[in-house]
């Protein structure tokens, strides 16, 4: 299990112009790789070390960075060749981040004594770690870092630390979890998160955005950068609260939730081409990413379970019927079950995960 920090640190003007120099090197080591794995339709490290290495010796950079710099520019080409495969090798990826990726080679901490190297010297600054962090995970090892200036000119250090995993629960409840459009989560409890305010945050984002683009001015260009990713910090910040206030739940010793993995495959179909913006828009995968790590901390598991029929099946006595459900509501034409719709699904979620462990 790994966690991340983010410490800013106090720099005088000589450090702070140390640590720009350090990252202006450190993105020309960069693009020279970059150069060098694009030209040569190649990208390994081995291979660009003993063409290159000799030469970015000769600068102030340290040997550690200049290793992290190649194996950055190594990543992103391949990257880019990845999702870009009729554009293989034709761009030179650019290094656009005001930071530098360390290791432990070049980075290390002994109790709030952080060091790391620049083009200079080795740099020595007391960093404060919160207390909460501290309490939270006694057993901490540093595994990486990050050195940066942020676009407030904010010198800061990003710390990944390593901590053992958690014992997970051997009892508590287990509960279901239906992921939805219309309420982002819906328990087998009844206890439903609404996405009315994220749709209506979305479609004041695409009316901001169209209008803007209507204009084409500078200025509204400049509007437009301005937003740009607003909407999505704002989706991440409402799963990071839902996430946060499920995994707290000390009663809970299981979440159970609907495999949704080939759900893009899905939407490629015909019968799903009308929900496609819809489907696009649903941060579905961006809340269980969350979940994970937060309920690991916890040591709250997570079980996945085949989602078909969940909303068609009748809770009770798990009659099918596609008519059954209409809008937020579900009705069983055999038993008579008056639910919530989404309650329904997440009640057939957790069944099933409890009908597997009865026949496991």
């Amino acid at each position: 299990m790994q966690r991340t920090l983010r410490v800013n640190l106090e720099f005088n003007n000589d450090q702070l112009k140390t640590i720009k120099s350090t990252i202006n090197e450190y993105a020309r080591i960069y693009e020279e790789y970059a150069t060098w794995f694009t030209s040569n339709k190649n990208t390994s490290k081995v291979k660009a070390h003993k063409a290159l290495y000799h030469s970015q010796n000769s600068g102030s950079l340290p040997t550690a960075l200049i290793q992290s710099a190649r194996d950055n520019a190594s990543e992103s080409v391949k990257s880019y060749n990845t999702r870009f495969k009729k554009k293989k090798w034709q761009k030179n990826p650019k290094y656009k981040a005001n930071s530098m990726r360390y290791n432990l080679r070049s980075m290390n901490l002994r109790g709030d004594l952080l060091t790391f190297s620049t083009v200079n010297k080795r740099q020595r600054h007391l960093i404060s770690i919160p207390t909460f962090f501290k309490e939270k995970y006694p057993d901490r090892k540093l595994q990486a870092g990050r050195i940066g200036i942020d676009k407030n000119n904010q010198p800061y250090a990003l710390l990944t630390f390593t901590i053992p995993d958690q014992t997970l629960k051997t009892d508590g409840k287990i509960i279901g979890l239906d992921r939805g459009v219309r309420n982002i989560v819906s328990t087998s409890e009844g206890v439903n998160y609404s996405s009315s305010k994220l749709r209506a945050n979305r479609r004041k984002s695409l009316y901001n955005r169209s209008q803007l683009q209507s204009k084409g001015t500078r200025s509204a260009r400049r509007k437009l950068r301005e937003q740009a990713g607003r909407e999505k910090r704002y989706s991440a910040q409402v799963n990071h609260v839902i996430s946060k206030e499920l995994a707290n739940d000390s009663s809970v010793q299981t979440y159970v939730l609907e495999d949704l993995s080939n759900l893009a495959k899905k939407a490629k179909s015909k019968w799903m081409k009308r929900s496609n913006k819809r489907l696009c828009d649903w941060t579905h995968g961006q809340l269980l990413s969350f979940l994970e790590y937060k309920c690991e901390a916890n040591g709250i598991s997570l079980e996945l379970v085949d989602p078909k029929y969940t909303s068609q099946d009748c809770s009770r006595c798990k009659f099918r019927s596609q008519s059954a459900r209409n809008g937020g509501q579900y009705k069983c034409s055999r038993c008579g079950l008056v639910i919530h719709a989404d309650e329904n699904a997440a009640l057939n979620i957790r069944d099933r995960y409890l009908e597997k462990l009865s026949t496991s």
